[in-house]
């Protein structure tokens, strides 16, 4: 059996075998989420607009800027502030 791609990586997964024979094939894994990542400046703040809430993500400092990942969702709405 091919082996899945990792979560939150966008990565593909292991392929599959066989033989030629219906009955001695191994499937291919699953690809791996996606992921989107945002880098702005610290002097603003970013949220999601969606009501109700669609979006997964974490926002940390990274030096003068701030960073987030998204890690899930579908079809949701950001806003930046300062």
């Amino acid at each position: 059996m091919g082996f899945s791609g990792d979560p939150n990586t966008g990565g593909g997964a292991g392929g599959g075998a066989g033989s030629g024979a219906a009955t001695s094939h191994v499937a291919g894994g699953a690809g791996g989420s996606g992921v989107v990542i945002l880098r702005y400046p610290d002097a603003y703040t970013i949220s999601e607009t969606t009501s109700p809430t669609v979006l997964t993500f974490n926002t940390y400092t990274e030096g003068s800027d701030k960073v987030t990942v998204f890690t899930a969702g579908e079809n949701g709405t950001i806003q930046f502030s300062t």
